[in-house]
């Protein structure tokens, strides 16, 4: 029986790249399989055309599945361009009284409170990461 793979997708202007690895118990990875397929849709890492875009990923997917002879599960999508951009906030809830043990609650409010950024019109946040 195979062991739990994961699978990525870099989605670039030209071409994008499927690959799937294996996770073995001593925690590092052994790559089974990747594909190359033209990329659709796509122009300076800009999404033109989501059908398109769509399709470029379907078709890897397919071609990936059948190299491997395994069904693809989930997928992690990288996207690049100018458009990206990282931003740093903070988040602050107090702890009262400052002895007590820090709780999952806390940690929470802490992340909501850093997400409470203004972004202007044209951005829209895709992750937090806490």
């Amino acid at each position: 029986m195979r062991s739990e793979i994961v699978t990525v997708i870099d989605i670039g202007d030209v071409k994008s790249i499927c690959l799937a690895a294996e996770l073995l118990d001593t925690q590092a990875m052994r790559v089974v399989g990747a594909v190359e397929v033209p990329t659709r849709g796509v122009s300076k890492g800009v999404v033109l055309v989501p059908d398109q875009t769509a399709s470029t990923i379907d078709e890897a997917c397919r071609a990936l599945e059948k190299k491997i002879d395994c069904d693809i599960e989930g997928l992690v999508a990288g996207f690049g361009g100018a458009h990206v951009e990282t931003l740093v906030s903070q988040g602050f809830v107090p702890i009262v009284p400052r002895s007590r043990a820090i709780t999952r609650e806390d940690v929470l409010q802490v992340v909501t409170h850093s997400r409470q950024i203004l972004l202007s019109p044209d951005r829209e946040q895709v992750q937090a990461i806490p």
